[in-house]
């Protein structure tokens, strides 16, 4: 499963746990290669147990890595219609199954 929160987050999961990443843009230093320079990946953040733990850690994320409450609140309006979208999407599925199953 992925899922994206907003522009600069996602969270990653396996059978055991969810990952909270950022995205990072690799910056010139002397150990880094000239083609990387500028290059975006992800990087881990944490590991969690459930889905509720990782959500509200990339919320605590947002303040961490921002110093503007603008941005700050911006990038959690972001987080939380990501999170309104999986929980419909969470809801609806269960609401399938339950029909499902009393047929």
């Amino acid at each position: 499963m992925e899922l994206l929160l907003g522009k600069q987050y996602k969270v990653v999961s396996d059978e055991r746990q969810y990952i909270l990443q950022t995205l990072r843009v690799t910056k010139e230093s002397k150990l880094t290669l000239v083609e990387n320079i500028g290059k975006e990946k992800w990087v881990d953040l944490g590991y969690f147990r459930k889905l509720s733990e990782v959500l509200k850690a990339a919320g605590d994320q947002v303040v961490l890595d921002n110093k503007e409450l603008p941005v700050i609140i911006e990038k959690l309006k972001e987080i939380q219609i990501e999170i309104n979208k999986i929980t419909n999407l969470l809801e609806l599925r269960l609401l399938v199954e339950v029909e499902d199953d009393a047929n």
